[in-house]
């Protein structure tokens, strides 16, 4: 065999780590990052919808879900930067509206459309270390079905301060 033969050969389609599995077909990458994107625009545009006063139990936990993941992904790739404090800044109201009733607060659509679209850029950029925060995410959002949020389910902006802790002692 030639050497041009056997570096076509060696020469393979690097799989991309999603966090849970190996994606190497380049159509598959396409697929999910479309599928994410719908998504992220179907929850943006019921914000935008959703009557004032009215019970939003299902989009407020499908936000936090998608922000919440964002937000700790975003944190465990770049500590405490500014895109993680919006996105810690939407939890924090939607953790708001739960403690309201569960009710949609029409002032926040914009704030959360922005939060979404920030949170699709931390997903599509960061996807394992994203990946790696759906548990914790996924838990703030069984709590908001469950009616079972309190308010120290999301820390306030004590939490800004021990990243910095932990980030000088590990510095």
């Amino acid at each position: 065999m030639s050497k041009q033969a056997k570096a076509r050969r060696t020469k393979k389609h690097r799989p991309k780590d999603d966090g849970f599995l190996r994606v190497s077909n380049p159509v598959t990458i396409a697929i999910a990052k479309r599928d994410i994107q719908a998504f992220a625009t179907d929850i943006s545009t019921r914000a935008y919808i959703l009557a004032d006063g009215s019970d939003a139990t299902n989009v407020l936990a499908r936000l936090a879900e998608f922000i919440g993941m964002a937000a700790e992904g975003e944190r465990m790739a770049n500590g405490a930067s500014l895109r993680m404090k919006l996105l810690h800044g939407a939890l924090r109201n939607i953790q708001g509206m739960c403690l309201a009733g569960y009710t949609w607060n029409a002032a926040f659509a914009v704030s959360m459309d922005r939060a979404m679209q920030n949170a699709l850029a931390v997903i599509t950029e960061l996807p394992s270390h994203c990946s790696h925060a759906r548990h914790d995410a996924a838990y703030f959002a069984d709590l908001i079905r469950a009616h079972k949020v309190t308010p120290n389910v999301i820390h306030g902006a004590e939490l800004y301060e021990l990243y910095a802790q932990q980030e000088a002692k590990a510095a």
